[in-house]
């Protein structure tokens, strides 16, 4: 269920006195994915870094669930995972959506392209589709099926998937 996805800890919702609410999440350190791939870091790291992000998007869809903003920026790197566990976590998760058959491919491309478009900048093609070989890994989307989705990948956020 729910219950299991690699998310940092919610400890309440709070509502300002300008009426805006805000979640408050268990402390992982201020370095998000985005960030993480503008430093210096061994290449394994990297791929490390990107193979979880797209396993970590293919278990939230496969579980039927979207998140509404699906960006590099809401994935907070652990410090010092442990060896069994990803070594990313989700965060900003209030704004996820449950669907209660499979979710619909429109949104999978859109999560997928809300995701490269903040890796572009600091990630080679490579390192791109092995975000996209890892969501297929772990979604077992057929060769076809996943083919169509990396064309609607490219139509979605053009160059993303071009030398």
């Amino acid at each position: 269920g729910l219950c299991l996805v690699p998310a940092a800890r919610c400890y309440g919702w709070l509502r300002a006195k300008d009426g805006n609410g805000f979640l408050v999440f268990e402390d992982l350190g201020p370095l998000t994915l985005e960030h993480a791939l503008t430093q210096q870091r061994p290449a394994r790291e990297r791929r490390d870094l990107l193979s979880a992000a797209g396993k970590l998007t293919g278990w939230l869809h496969t579980a039927r669930v979207i998140h509404r903003d699906l960006t590099a920026a809401n994935f907070l790197v652990v410090p010092e995972p442990p060896a069994t566990a990803l070594p990313l976590k989700l965060i900003d998760y209030d704004r996820i959506c449950l669907y209660a058959r499979n979710c619909p491919r429109t949104k999978r491309i859109h999560n997928l392209a809300q995701l490269l478009e903040l890796l572009v900048p600091n990630t080679t093609l490579r390192e791109r589709l092995l975000v996209l070989a890892a969501y297929r890994r772990q979604t077992g989307d057929g060769r076809r099926g996943f083919r169509r989705m990396l064309d609607e990948l490219e139509t979605a956020l053009p160059g993303a998937l071009t030398p």
